[in-house]
């Protein structure tokens, strides 16, 4: 509607959501656009982005970051679930790419580009609310995410800890949204058959300093005592 604002910043993203101008469709409007960026991203030998490339990707994951962290809970909701949908669906296909066609992530565990960290470091945002949650499980969202953590021997300490506060979001906001997503063993169970879990404790251990909420993690993961009991077994690796 003309009016500038501060997505980063409650008010701001709490007015973006809610702008009395039309309905939410930040996400699909903008997608196209960077899906295009991103192919001819893609079919270059190097797959170097452009300064200006990285400009246009930026801005769709920033916002979908920063609307994440900063608008109250009951304001995120409001985002209709299709737009949600579409943005997880490019996230995936994303990711599958880094997974498939970037060599040196592959061949370092480190991510090349500035738009691959800001796809990857969005998602953390977007791993405390409760519908990214729902779809992340339904789209297989972890499976995915696991392949990736699973491509190079050795992650750096950047991906890493961003992998591993996505991860340990997914298992905290469990306990915030008890009504509305799986039991906190429910969605360790589900993590650990798509691989994402044992890629989770493999990846934490990476840093030198674990994030409070990757500890505050595995004090939910040594609660479920039968869940342990069951996958943790002196015969498994």
């Amino acid at each position: 509607n003309g009016r500038t604002v501060n997505t980063g910043t409650k008010e701001g993203a709490n007015y973006f959501i809610q702008d009395p101008s039309g309905p939410f469709e930040f996400f699909s409007q903008n997608l196209e656009h960077v899906k295009q960026v991103c192919d001819r991203i893609y079919q270059r030998r190097n797959k170097t982005p452009t300064p200006q490339e990285i400009n246009e990707i930026g801005l769709l994951y920033t916002v979908a970051s920063q609307l994440a962290e900063n608008a109250d809970y009951d304001v995120f909701s409001k985002i209709p679930v299709n737009e949600i949908h579409v943005y997880m669906e490019h996230v995936m296909v994303e990711i599958g790419r880094m997974t498939e066609s970037n060599s040196n992530w592959a061949r370092t565990g480190a991510l090349t580009h500035y738009h691959e960290q800001m796809l990857l470091e969005g998602l953390i945002g977007l791993a405390m609310q409760r519908v990214p949650i729902k779809l992340a499980f339904e789209m297989d969202f972890f499976g995915t995410l696991a392949m990736f953590a699973t491509a190079p021997s050795t992650v750096a300490e950047d991906p890493a800890e961003t992998i591993t506060m996505i991860v340990a979001n997914v298992a905290i906001s469990t306990l915030v949204y008890k009504e509305e997503l799986p039991s906190t063993a429910k969605v360790f169970a589900k993590l650990e058959s798509c691989g994402m879990l044992e890629q989770f404790i493999r990846l934490s251990v990476v840093c030198p300093m674990s994030s409070p909420g990757v500890l505050k993690c595995y004090d939910q993961l040594h609660a479920c005592s039968s869940f342990i009991e069951k996958k943790f077994t002196d015969d498994q690796p």
